[in-house]
């Protein structure tokens, strides 16, 4: 659940008919190239994300992938569990939902204890892996816990999201808002003027409008909200 090398850089060991053994440190595998990897083993035709291994496994110069994707998801309410970066051939970048982010130059900073994101030296790198990780992060609700209400009184609450591609669409699941408050679906804002006191528990849905390799559907995401109204 953690960004840096000791938690994301996993041993790998593959044993298979027909594939020379070695070792290779490369930017190798994730854990999507898994399914797609025994789909060909099997020659079975399906829809998954990543890559297969096979390529690689029987070629050591097969042109393979430059960076990884890494990222994680906390419940909605700790920013700072949710996060995505960039692991590339001897650099690091990170971004994270409260809004810092972090750049490692690992070739000379294995251990990642200087971060170098404003070093002016730095931000051509960080510009292009900043341009390209906002393509790829996953969609997900970042929002902080929502104020307490009260009756009679104006309330807003904005809905916060982490990647996906926009447009998106917001609906209340699994429960129900406060009397007198209502949900934009294409804002995702929660406002009105709370009627009854109380405590209201419900579930936040949220769908972008890409379209995911292994579903061929949009991307979702949800997240349980409480929203307490005093008298």
């Amino acid at each position: 659940g953690k960004p840096y090398e000791e938690s994301i850089r996993v041993p790998l060991v593959v044993r298979a008919p027909g594939i020379t053994p070695r070792e290779d440190e490369s930017l190798v595998a994730v854990n999507l190239d898994f399914g797609p990897t025994v789909y060909e083993a099997a020659r079975i035709r399906a829809r998954s994300d990543g890559s297969s291994l096979l390529p690689l496994l029987r070629d050591p110069g097969f042109s393979w992938r430059k960076d990884i994707l890494i990222e994680s998801f906390s419940n909605g309410k700790n920013r700072a569990g949710t996060w995505a970066g960039l692991r590339g051939t001897g650099w690091k970048y990170m971004e994270y939902a409260d809004g810092s982010t972090e750049f490692y130059d690992l070739s000379q900073d294995p251990f990642e204890q200087e971060n170098l994101v404003k070093e002016p030296l730095s931000q051509a790198r960080v510009g292009q892996a900043r341009d390209k990780l906002e393509k790829l992060k996953g969609l997900a609700i970042v929002s902080p816990e929502p104020p307490k209400g009260r009756t009679g009184e104006p309330y807003r609450f904005q809905l916060q999201v982490w990647g996906g591609k926009p447009p998106l669409s917001w609906s209340v699941e699994e429960g129900a808002l406060p009397p007198g408050l209502g949900l934009d679906p294409k804002t995702g804002l929660i406002s009105g003027t709370p009627k009854e006191a109380g405590l209201a528990s419900f579930q936040i849905h949220v769908q972008d409008r890409s379209n995911a390799t292994q579903t061929g559907g949009p991307q979702n995401y949800r997240v349980e909200i409480k929203i307490r109204i005093f008298k």
